[in-house]
C-alpha cells in the first residue's frame, strides 16, 4: 500500500477543538494533536474543519515531496475500526479520553 495523501487522510488523527473570542466575535480553532503546526479556523465548525483539511493536505504533500517523515496518529495503530472511531468521537464530544 502506498503512503500517499489519500492514505494519510484515512488515518485516525485526533482533532483538538477550541472556541476563541476576538474583537467580540466568536470563532473556532481546530488542530491535529500529532501535527501541532496544522491548524484550521473559521466562523463555524464546518469552516474550521474545511480549513484544517486544506492545511493537512498542504502539510502532507510538502512532507511527501521532500521525503520527510509524517507522524503517525497518537493511537499508534493505522487500522482502527469504525466502531473505535465512533467511540473516540463521542468521547471527544463529551470532553473525555479513553
Amino acid at each position: 500500500m502506498s503512503r500517499d495523501l489519500a492514505f494519510y487522510r484515512r488515518q485516525p488523527y485526533q482533532r483538538l477543538w477550541e472556541t476563541r473570542q476576538e474583537a467580540g466575535e466568536r470563532y473556532f480553532l481546530v488542530r491535529i494533536k500529532e501535527l501541532p503546526r496544522v491548524i484550521g479556523d473559521g466562523a463555524t465548525r464546518a469552516e474550521a474543519a474545511a480549513h484544517l483539511r486544506g492545511a493537512f493536505d498542504d502539510f502532507v504533500t510538502w512532507r511527501l515531496e521532500d521525503s520527510l517523515d509524517i507522524p503517525e496518529p497518537a493511537g499508534g495503530s493505522f487500522w482502527r475500526s469504525s466502531a473505535w472511531r465512533r467511540r473516540d468521537c463521542v468521547a471527544a464530544a463529551k470532553g473525555r479520553r479513553w
